[in-house]
């Protein structure tokens, strides 16, 4: 299933799938659902998404880099990594040699981490096989506490006992929220972009000279509030 997911003949698969399958099949439709939201399709999704991250955004705009952490920032090679090697201090790191390669002893590597605190997502892990783990590493209670002592103290994690972790290479990444805004803002003010603060849009009107917006003062104010 999680290979229809990703196929561009996703009907054909999924029919003989249902006549080659051992019976009985249980078929369940949803109508208007997102198809993003549902479990089969999301792992296709999100591969998507990586892949336009590392063919596209990161050739064409590697300072990205600085608010988009990725082993794809540092592929040998790429516009990325030769833009991480020249603004270290922007990056906020150095690349490996090898950014996808596997943990050893107490270095974690590069990638996305998950301290678990529950053993049923351990075992959840452990009981599919290796191609559809979407290339999670599975990593032990003392391996975890180990590579990720900076971040699990004392080997809990919110009050909860560290009972394993999993770490994503080939498709994970995060994004520094606090200062991806002013990376694409800079990106997009050197291709000609303008911005108007504060303003709510009412309407969008396309032509043949561009694309027209209606926008009135957005008002309101911030205001902040203890919640208990």
């Amino acid at each position: 299933i999680y290979e229809m997911s990703k196929a561009t003949d996703t009907d054909a698969q999924l029919q003989k799938y249902l006549k080659d399958a051992p019976k009985p099949v249980t078929v369940e439709f949803a109508k208007g659902a997102d198809p993003r939201t549902n479990p089969v399709y999301a792992g296709g999704f999100f591969e998507a998404a990586s892949d336009r991250l590392r063919d596209f955004f990161l050739v064409q705009y590697p300072e990205l880099c600085e608010a988009v952490v990725s082993p794809f920032c540092c592929v040998q090679g790429t516009p990325a990594r030769a833009w991480v090697v020249a603004n270290p201090e922007k990056a906020g790191y150095t690349c490996p040699d090898d950014p996808f390669a596997a943990a050893t002893g107490s270095t974690p590597g590069m990638g996305v981490a998950h301290a678990l605190v529950s053993e049923d997502r351990v075992q959840n892990i452990k009981d599919h096989p290796q191609q559809e783990r979407f290339d999670f590493e599975l990593w032990d209670a003392d391996q975890t506490k180990e590579r990720l002592s900076d971040w699990v103290q004392n080997g809990t994690l919110n009050g909860h006992p560290v009972v394993g972790g999993v770490v994503n290479r080939n498709d994970g990444g995060f994004v520094r929220t606090e200062l991806v805004f002013k990376v694409i803002k800079q990106i997009l003010t050197e291709l000609g972009a303008t911005y108007k603060f504060g303003q709510e849009i009412t309407a969008i009107t396309p032509s043949q000279e561009g694309v027209s917006l209606s926008m009135r003062a957005a008002g309101g104010s911030w205001s902040e509030v203890q919640l208990k």
